[in-house]
């Protein structure tokens, strides 16, 4: 019986490392890993469209450090930290992240930006609950055993830009969410401090120029993912960056 249970093992971990030798997993290049919402995901604002994933911020950050990383992408629309929404199914991202880290390891980097759909009215959440949501995939990630060798992987937790209205669009579920919106970075940072991680605010490099208050067009995506590409830069340790350094973006 325990020769049957060694020899099960022994295939379940040779499976594992092939297919991670299949996917690139030890070519050298460090893994990361996106795990956001609709902004992510590439959500044309206006349309039901998705933009391509050379515009894509994701897409950009791969572009900007081509040959030194592969990027996974991992974007839904409509989801949250760790809450079910009583209207749709599987937006749950606690729920949906055991197995995107399982599929994409080994990782080096997990890059987290989630909490915008926390802030539709019907959830009734205060900007402290959508943080604690944060902290806890943060927690989650960083005892899961998805990066090299059976450790955790770095991580990388931004908070998302603010919502704004522009006045010709309708508040619909997110009424009431620009105040609370406003709170996030600075809780998410808190967050990421306690927690010893990574940390990026998105509003402080994003414009936000946008159609609906929330998602990002081309440009955004374009100057958002070279923020992005440098801060990976420096996590990694994968080179000097640019002479230009963006502010505000990460702490020390």
């Amino acid at each position: 019986m325990q020769d049957s249970r060694q020899f099960f093992q022994m295939i379940h971990t040779l499976k594992h490392i092939t297919v991670r030798l299949l996917s690139g997993g030890y070519s050298g290049k460090k893994r990361v890993l996106c795990y956001g919402d609709s902004n992510t995901w590439g959500y044309i604002p206006g349309s039901a469209g998705r933009y391509s994933f050379k515009q894509r911020w994701p897409g950009i950050l791969q572009n900007e450090l081509s040959g030194r990383i592969r990027v996974f992408e991992n974007g839904l629309s409509g989801r949250t930290t760790i809450y079910d929404d009583p209207y749709e199914k599987n937006l749950n991202g606690r729920k949906q992240l055991s197995a995107a880290l399982e599929r994409c390891a080994p990782l080096n980097l997990v890059i987290l930006m989630l909490g915008t759909n926390d802030l539709k009215f019907y959830f009734n959440l205060q900007a402290s609950d959508i943080a604690k949501g944060a902290m806890h995939l943060c927690q989650d990630i960083s005892a899961s055993q998805s990066g090299p060798n059976g450790t955790a992987p770095e991580i990388l937790l931004i908070a998302p830009a603010p919502i704004k209205w522009l006045p010709d669009v309708p508040a619909t579920d997110f009424k009431n969410a620009m105040e609370k919106s406003e709170k996030l970075a600075k809780l998410y940072g808190a967050a990421a401090r306690n927690l010893g991680i990574e940390f990026m605010d998105a509003a402080a490099r994003v414009g936000m120029q946008t159609v609906d208050g929330i998602h990002w067009d081309v440009e955004t995506h374009r100057s958002f993912g070279h923020a992005v590409a440098i801060t990976v830069l420096e996590i990694l340790k994968l080179g000097d960056p640019p002479q230009e350094r963006h502010r505000g973006l990460r702490f020390v």
